[in-house]
């Protein structure tokens, strides 16, 4: 039996000791020293010059490039047969003398992109997201795990969140059975400071006892999908109530006009949005003064005209020498 349906087997109490039990090994393995030194680095680079941070970026570029065309099988091929100097990529604009990479290719061949250079027991296993069973497995290092997660508390510091702020979770989590009829439908991670709400689970039937426990946590801050942030909204504005935030953060999907206008009416607040991806391969955040701009200290991005005013993204993941993307087509 696995450790999920071994954990939805357990009475409501025990699937709360265990939820903060997994927080607690997560917070050991995700927030060390090591982490509190790669985000205070981020947060110094916060303030820097843009052309000192173009400069940051292309540095680690052009190393990343080197290291790909030596020990990763598909890019040292793809050097030799295109007979392109590894050493003549130094910055972004550089990177157009090599093809994109279409997400199928790293799909149906992730191991061609794993870095000889890294041994197994420097790396952890990662996933993307699959609804048909299309999610990609590979391998990160430990820093790099850390690395996406300072980058993410950087933004969210800036917005004034802690790591101690207590967080109302909804996403796509097994967070209670199926067959489950009565709520509780959330359980509690205390060292991971959050309420982890199912998403399973919520109904018009349901709303209501969600509601409520929102509003008894007192917490002061929601994150999850759009989707879902913007449902639980909807519920609330029917039955006439609001639940004041002082935080919403929104990641994984687009944010609609009409699911940001019922956030703002139910919650008080407006959502902040971050973009990215578990591959690393760009990431956007969004400032405090509104604005939603490339973390280029993170990860080099390319915006590709497709002709019809929109553009492609295509992003090197220069922070994870484990598994090497360039100019890698992230599917938006």
């Amino acid at each position: 039996m696995d450790r999920e349906k071994l954990y939805l087997r357990l009475p409501v109490f025990l699937q709360n000791l265990a939820m903060s039990a997994e927080g607690a090994r997560i917070n050991r393995k995700r927030y060390d020293d090591r982490f509190r030194a790669i985000l205070h680095e981020y947060q110094e680079r916060t303030d820097w010059p843009r052309e000192k941070t173009l400069a940051f970026r292309d540095g680690r570029l052009a190393g990343f490039i080197e290291h790909a065309a030596k020990s990763v099988p598909y890019y040292r091929e793809l050097f030799a047969r295109e007979k392109i100097d590894p050493r003549s990529i130094r910055s972004l604009d550089d990177l157009r003398a090599l093809p994109v990479l279409p997400k199928e290719v790293v799909r149906e061949n992730p191991a061609r992109f794993v870095s000889e250079a890294t041994a197994p027991d420097q790396t952890m296993t990662c996933h993307t997201s699959g609804s048909t069973g299309s999610g990609l497995v590979f391998p990160a290092t430990h820093d790099a795990h850390r690395e996406q997660w300072a980058l993410w508390w950087r933004y969210r510091m800036w917005h004034g969140i802690t790591l101690d702020t207590w967080c109302l979770y909804f996403a796509g989590r097994s967070i209670a059975p199926l067959s489950q009829r009565q709520p509780p439908f959330w359980r509690t991670n205390r060292p991971g400071r959050q309420v982890m709400f199912s998403a399973y689970h919520l109904s018009d039937a349901t709303a209501e006892a969600y509601l409520d426990h929102m509003q008894r946590t007192r917490a002061p801050w929601i994150h999850g999908y759009p989707s879902m942030v913007s449902l639980i909204a909807q519920y609330a504005l029917q039955r006439g109530r609001t639940i004041p935030m002082k935080w919403v953060t929104l990641g994984a999907e687009t944010l609609l006009p009409h699911q940001q206008a019922a956030i703002e009416r139910a919650f008080g607040v407006k959502p902040i949005q971050n973009y990215g991806q578990a591959e690393g391969a760009a990431n956007f955040s969004e400032h405090p003064d509104g604005v939603l701009r490339v973390d280029e200290d993170f990860s080099a991005v390319e915006f590709e005209p497709l002709g019809d005013g929109q553009h492609r993204i295509l992003g090197t993941n220069f922070t994870n020498p484990a598994f090497c993307l360039i100019r890698y087509e992230v599917g938006d």
